[in-house]
């Protein structure tokens, strides 16, 4: 857990992993941009601030640990769904 609050709990994290997220021109974003087309919705595990999903579909649900992920998600792109949730060896 002390990884979830050292690094994924802080703005710059999310500001850095967002110029990521925006290069349309990467080989990852190419194929998740053509196996999104023409779908109604997506799920993305691990949605970070939501800009990924907000740029392959206008219809999808965000699931990630990180709290602060889910509050920036929810400020920047208030129709996607967003939320947290956190598994760990507790059940």
């Amino acid at each position: 857990m002390a990884l979830k609050q050292s690094v994924w709990e802080t703005e710059d994290y999310y500001e850095k992993a967002k110029k990521g997220s925006l290069d349309t021109n990467h080989p990852g974003m190419k194929l998740l941009l053509n196996l999104a087309k023409g779908k109604k919705e997506i799920l993305d595990l691990g949605c970070g601030d939501g800009t990924r999903l907000s740029l392959i579909s206008n219809r999808g649900t965000g699931i990630d640990i990180s709290d602060k992920a889910i509050s920036i998600a929810k400020k920047k792109f208030p129709k996607l769904k967003v939320e947290t949730y956190f598994i760990d060896d507790k059940g």
